[in-house]
Order: structure tokens, then sequence, then C-alpha cells
């Protein structure tokens, strides 16, 4: 598989072990970089009333669903101000394989909807949804093309599976047919991860 990103995850090293192949092509461009405060403030940003102990994500990839659990934990900077995230305690609830794919981009990160406040989460926390209609995902805050390098999330997933479900999933939506990408010089300089405005500045003359 061959990507196309000026940002690196945890699952990038396999093309060293599998090779680069161009009729599979993941165009990641405009990814997401997330680390783990960034997400526990994403999803905790979705509940609608009161802090909640226990919030719920997807991570899509390909036709593989992933669903997490996070216990949170909050603070205050002071007493007028609204309760943070600062921790969060991750598990892997269920992983849902019913060869279908729900959202746009190859890989996604969306949370699942939770209004019900403190006392409902507390009573319900360990909770298992058995199956994808049993959820109710947040559909307007997707976030696309995640990088997770950064976060639980791959203490949980191996990155060999998701480079094969990746390869599987491009190869039959694209049907092997090689993808030829046109980059102009400056695609090139930030696919390999340079700043086009600080990189190739003019050398200072002494």
């Amino acid at each position: 598989m061959y990507i196309i990103d000026k940002n690196k995850d945890y699952y990038d090293y396999y093309k060293s072990i599998y090779g680069i192949d161009k009729t599979i092509t993941y165009d990641r461009r405009g990814s997401t970089v997330l680390s783990e405060q960034k997400l526990l403030k994403f999803i905790s940003n979705c509940v609608v009333d009161s802090p909640s102990s226990v919030l719920y994500f997807i991570l899509e990839v390909g036709t593989i669903q992933y669903l997490f659990r996070v216990k949170m934990y909050y603070k205050r900077a002071d007493k007028y101000s609204f309760p943070e995230p600062y921790k969060g305690e991750f598990s892997l609830n269920n992983v849902f394989k019913d060869h279908k794919h729900y959202f746009k981009k190859e890989i996604s990160l969306v949370p699942v909807k939770t209004n019900r406040g403190y006392w409902w989460s507390k009573q319900h926390e360990n909770e298992v949804a058995k199956s994808w209609g049993e959820i109710e995902v947040l559909k307007d805050r997707v976030v696309d093309n995640p990088i997770v390098a950064d976060t639980s999330i791959p203490s949980f997933i191996d990155p060999k599976d998701i480079w094969i479900e990746l390869t599987n999933f491009i190869s039959s939506k694209y049907n092997d047919k090689t993808v030829d990408i046109v980059n102009t010089d400056i695609d090139k300089v930030v696919n390999h991860g340079f700043d086009k405005k600080s990189s190739f500045r003019n050398p200072i003359k002494l």
C-alpha cells in the first residue's frame, strides 16, 4: 500500500515490511493529528448536558468498526469554570465485522451519542453494545483520517490489523486499479514531512 500524507501514524512502518504497492493508494492528505488530550476533549464536548463519567466513540477502519469506552475524569480550573477532562481510562467495548463501511474516508473517528448525564452513565458504564444497530453515532462530528499514534488506541489495535484491513478495503474499493497521483514539487516536499514555508528558505550569506 502507498500512503500519501505528511503526517505519520503507528501502522505506517508496515510499508517497510510489505513494500509499497501504488495500485493500492491511501490518500490521507488532510489528516487530523490527535493527542490523548485532544481526543478526550473532543468526545467530552459531545455531551449535551452534565459531564458523563463514561463516553464512547467508534474508530472505523475499512469495514471494521472498533467501539471504545472511555471512563472520564474531570477537573475545574476554578470554581466558576466548566469541568474539563484531564484523564481517561480506555477499553475496547466491541468490534463489529459486518463487512460494511459507513463513513466517507478509509479511517474515521466518530463519537457515540450520549446525553443522559453522570447518573445514567454510572449505572450503565459496563454495558456492551452487541450490534451496530444498538448505538447512535454523531454523524456531524466525524474526524476524517485521524492520526492516533499519540493516543491510547494503539494499545488495543495491532498495527498489522489496520494495515491489512486498509489494504483489503482500498483494493476492493478501487478494483486493484493503479491510482496515478500527480504531485507538484511542493506536494512532494510536504508529503515527505517538510514545511514548505520554512524548510527551504534561501541560505543566509555570511
